[in-house]
């Protein structure tokens, strides 16, 4: 980069007025920055500079390239931060979510993300729990965020929500008196067990049920029909249209878990901000 380091040296010089001044302190000789002067005069084809027994003084077009000069050094610095960034930059980030994190808050802790680490390609997947787990597990993922009940015992609980009955809007239902038509999840859902639980309790009569994993189409069939579901608060309250859904609460309702796995020495920053992105996503669609 010759071109920038005469500038540099143009700039030294303009500012001290001296190119034994400015030798010293670019830790140069004095013959070797007049040179590098000389040559930057012939590039551009202009004086930058009047020379008088031992002084020197801008010429007009000299002032003027200094003023450009300014500008354009600190472009350059600019662009060098800008690249360098980008290669201490995480290069990818592949992240897996539970089906139940609900569409509004993984995308607000995206966009958040996305900001903080704008040079970071972001994944995110949905799928079920046992699959992140392996997708974690075989290195496709940095990290997911899944259903404890699907994980075992000894795992850290990010976050945990109460289950809720929701039913159609304007329907009046007493569910300590009539009987229900419930969606449940089917074997292949972890939560199946935890709902299963619940029913054994007595607190909910349950007249039919239907076995579907869908949330979305779940809560669909709901708003269109007289079934009901148990889903975790943190979905309804994420839900964006609420007008045509009743939440219920249920007496000790079934507790959702959730939980970050990854694989234990490669917890990022990146990984740590999306974490932290989430948590307060949640926390601001349940307040």
């Amino acid at each position: 980069m010759r071109h920038i380091h005469e500038i540099e040296v143009f700039i030294e010089v303009y500012k001290l007025g001296s190119f034994a001044a400015a030798a010293s302190t670019l830790n140069a000789t004095q013959p070797g920055i007049s040179q590098c002067i000389k040559r930057l005069e012939a590039d551009i084809g202009v004086r930058l500079f009047e020379r008088r027994n031992n002084t020197i003084e801008p010429t007009s077009s000299g002032k003027r390239f200094f003023d450009h000069c300014i500008l354009l050094l600190e472009r350059h610095r600019s662009i060098i931060e800008e690249i360098r960034d980008q290669k201490l930059a995480c290069k990818s980030l592949a992240i897996g979510v539970n089906a139940w994190m609900g569409r509004d808050i993984v995308a607000s802790a995206i966009r958040d993300f996305s900001t903080r680490f704008p040079h970071t390609n972001l994944t995110v997947i949905e799928d079920a729990s046992p699959q992140l787990a392996e997708l974690v597990r075989r290195g496709e993922l940095s990290m997911a965020i899944a259903s404890t009940h699907a994980l075992g015992d000894g795992q850290s609980v990010f976050v945990q929500t109460p289950g809720v009955l929701v039913t159609r809007s304007q329907r009046d239902l007493d569910i300590s008196k009539d009987k229900i038509d419930l969606i449940v999840p089917s074997s292949l859902d972890p939560t199946r067990a935890l709902i299963e639980s619940y029913l054994d309790t007595g607190v909910l009569t349950v007249a039919r049920q239907i076995k579907l994993d869908s949330l979305t189409a779940g809560l669909s069939l709901v708003r269109a029909s007289n079934w009901t579901i148990i889903v975790p608060e943190l979905v309804y309250q994420a839900e964006r249209d609420k007008s045509s859904i009743n939440l219920i609460r249920l007496k000790n309702p079934p507790e959702y878990k959730l939980s970050i796995i990854y694989a234990q020495d490669k917890f990022t920053t990146e990984m740590r901000e999306f974490q932290g992105f989430l948590k307060r996503a949640i926390l601001l669609s349940s307040s």
